[in-house]
């Protein structure tokens, strides 16, 4: 019998098949399962005996527990996004001047980009609150703190001295700032390379100033990559470690209550879900992509 040869176009696609299965069989087995497990336990009670885990059901139970019992769990959500929309654009646009900068030609620039990217290679629980420890990261009492904003710097009638207030927690949280900001930069300055320099010379050809181009030209067509930034430091945001709905889920999954573990893990991530798609409807509805 006459074995048929494959053609190179079907062993690049078996090649394709072959590396894109490993990561099918790592989202199946350490994302989709745990997640399904996670789903079956916010719904359940669940006990930990010497033959293993054993589930009971009691329906909304836990979400309940969550929502209108634990006076912690609604508090320390609502303090996370107040603290989530005083971040994202403090980050962003931070991350926009500075990729900007670095993609201006000076001398000692790869050495800058660097330097701002260096964070994300060493970042780690570790690291930061031994930086912290050391100063880096204080405020003017010299008490530890993370980069979080407070509800307090959002009065319903803004006044001198609540934005004076707003700008010192800026300052003193500068070091934070810089050390969560690398992948944002990143993301902008590979933004900024997909912008052909030809749009800047017509537009230099037509007398347009820095400042008209950097609106006109530079800014519209990151917005994608704004897009992209933002979503990521909501993310970040609402995942760090730091944060006080992680701490109270990692509080309850330690003390082995791992039905409402879950189901504030569930109601966090679609408060989660919901935040990022009004950030994509309302802020961002007219996004500018690039044809090529």
């Amino acid at each position: 019998m006459k074995i048929k040869k494959l053609t190179l176009t079907q062993k690049s696609n078996m090649v394709g098949y072959g590396f894109i299965s490993i990561w099918l069989i790592g989202i199946i087995f350490f994302f989709v399962i745990p997640v399904f497990h996670t789903l079956i336990y916010s719904f359940s009670q669940v006990t930990v005996s010497k033959t293993g885990m054993k589930t009971a059901w009691v329906g909304l139970q836990n979400f309940n527990k969550a929502l209108f019992v634990d006076p912690n769990f609604v508090r320390n959500l609502t303090n996370s996004i107040v603290s989530m929309i005083g971040q994202v654009p403090v980050l962003v646009l931070f991350s926009m001047f500075i990729a900007v900068v670095l993609n201006q030609k000076f001398r000692g620039r790869g050495a800058a980009r660097v330097l701002f990217f260096l964070p994300v290679i060493i970042a780690s629980g570790i690291s930061i609150q031994i930086l912290s420890a050391n100063g880096m990261s204080t405020d003017v009492s010299g008490k530890e703190t993370m980069f979080m904003f407070k509800a307090s710097i959002f009065p319903e009638e803004m006044s001198t001295s609540s934005v004076m207030m707003y700008l010192q927690t800026l300052v003193n949280q500068i070091f934070n700032i810089c050390w969560k900001s690398g992948i944002q930069i990143l993301l902008f300055l590979s933004g900024l390379q997909t912008i052909p320099q030809s749009y800047y010379e017509v537009s230099s050809l037509e007398g347009a100033t820095a400042w008209e181009e950097f609106w006109k030209i530079t800014f519209p067509l990151l917005s994608p990559f704004s897009l992209l930034c933002v979503v990521y430091t909501i993310i970040d945001s609402f995942t760090d470690s730091a944060n006080p709905v992680m701490t109270l889920i990692k509080t309850a999954f330690d003390g082995f209550d791992y039905g409402f573990s879950s189901a504030m893990s569930w109601i966090y991530f679609i408060v989660i879900l919901i935040v990022i798609l009004l950030v994509q409807k309302i802020v961002f509805r007219n996004v500018i992509y690039m044809e090529d």
